[in-house]
């Protein structure tokens, strides 16, 4: 199996592999188990085996497609009573063209635009949108076609990385095309993150995270963040990211 262009393959502690982005200098998943950590952070974060026969479609939105492992791992959660409407939002074209040789099973019928590739099979449409992801949002929207977002995996290089899709801004645009019982996840505990996402309108929860990691991040758009959580936001002088 080759790496596509400007990666290395990393072979993970659970026999999976991950990517090792030259540009980020860094892992698109944990060295840990990259398919654990989306077994963990993503399918069960976002409760997805129990929320899935709740709507037709159940709509998810991934920020970040890497290596599509948390597409691949969300198709088998697909029961042939269920229908999903998958949405990845990613910047690099490499990355995109990897997952549809090595990840989307072959009897998906694929077409593509300048911004995105679609394709669909039975109980499963996707669509992989292409470049910026603050730049798509607004194609994004219009791809849902007046519909909302079930499950968010955010899931974005780390925010000290790539720290502008954990702004202030970035969350609220995410808010903006989300049902009410929208769960988002995301294997990052930065306070910084968490300070952007609770200043975008967000109801903060501890998760548990993965491997040598203690706590992820579970945001909702009903309840009442623990005074815990605000507490610590509180207590630290680092500031929200911003634009």
């Amino acid at each position: 199996m080759k790496a596509p262009q400007g990666h290395d393959l990393v072979e993970t502690e659970d026999g999976s592999y991950t990517l090792f982005s030259h540009q980020f200098q860094e892992c698109c998943h944990s060295q840990s188990g990259a398919i654990e950590e989306t077994q963990k952070i993503y399918i069960e974060g976002t409760r997805l085996l129990a929320r899935f026969s709740e709507y037709r479609p159940f709509i998810i939105l991934e920020v970040g497609l890497g290596l599509g492992i948390n597409f691949q791992e969300t198709l088998k959660c697909l029961k042939p009573e269920n229908k999903l409407l998958y949405f990845s939002l990613e910047i690099d074209v490499h990355l995109v063209n990897w997952v549809l040789e090595n990840i989307v099973p072959k009897n998906f019928k694929i077409s593509r635009s300048e911004t995105y590739v679609h394709g669909h099979h039975e109980n499963c449409e996707f669509y992989f949108i292409l470049g910026d992801a603050r730049q798509r949002i607004d194609l994004l929207a219009s791809l849902l076609r007046d519909q909302q977002v079930h499950s968010i995996y955010q899931d974005a290089f780390s925010p000290k990385k790539n720290e502008m899709l954990w702004t202030i801004s970035w969350f609220e645009a995410l808010k903006n095309i989300s049902a009410k019982d929208v769960i988002l996840t995301t294997y990052s505990s930065s306070t910084r993150a968490r300070k952007s996402l609770h200043q975008a309108g967000w109801i903060l929860e501890d998760l548990e995270g993965f491997a040598q990691k203690k706590r992820a991040t579970r945001a909702l758009l009903y309840g009442k963040t623990s005074e815990d959580i605000l507490a610590k936001l509180l207590r630290s002088p680092l500031p929200a990211f911003t634009d």
